[in-house]
């Protein structure tokens, strides 16, 4: 084969297997989906994800706690506490997994601003027990 025709031939043959390619793996991307069969989803929804006891969450300082000061660094910058939402428990349509019992919890970080370093209570809120309340009832 001369040259001329290597220049030619190859390319078009190299966008074919491109081609190729591109459509293998597009159809080995559809054919491993996981599908959960319906009696093995319901029983993991109504049995292991009711709303019976609050789960850990880790929450952030900026969005829980009062005094929180942008311009500061605190270490750390997150705690866990005990939640109920809807992500932990499977309620009734109309109704939410909400918390029933709550307690204030005061965890020690500290807190960086200009140079200094002063230990801070950070007080939060832990959720002690769960229940499905109605959405319109649910307590803010």
């Amino acid at each position: 084969m001369n040259s001329k025709m290597t220049s030619v031939f190859f390319p078009g043959w190299t966008k074919f297997f491109v081609a190729v390619f591109l459509i293998t793996n597009s159809l080995v991307a559809v054919q491993s989906k996981t599908i959960v069969p319906f009696k093995k989803n319901i029983d993991q929804v109504l049995k292991e994800w009711n709303c019976n006891k609050p789960q850990s969450r880790l929450v952030y300082l900026e969005d829980e706690y009062s005094d929180y000061n942008p311009a500061a660094i605190y270490l750390p910058h997150a705690a866990v506490v005990q939640r109920c939402d809807k992500s932990i428990g499977c309620c009734k349509t109309g109704h939410r997994c909400s918390p029933a019992e709550e307690e204030e919890v005061t965890f020690i970080a500290e807190e960086f601003l200009r140079g200094k370093k002063m230990k801070k209570e950070v007080v939060l809120t832990n959720h002690l027990r769960c229940e499905c309340q109605s959405i319109s009832q649910e307590r803010k």
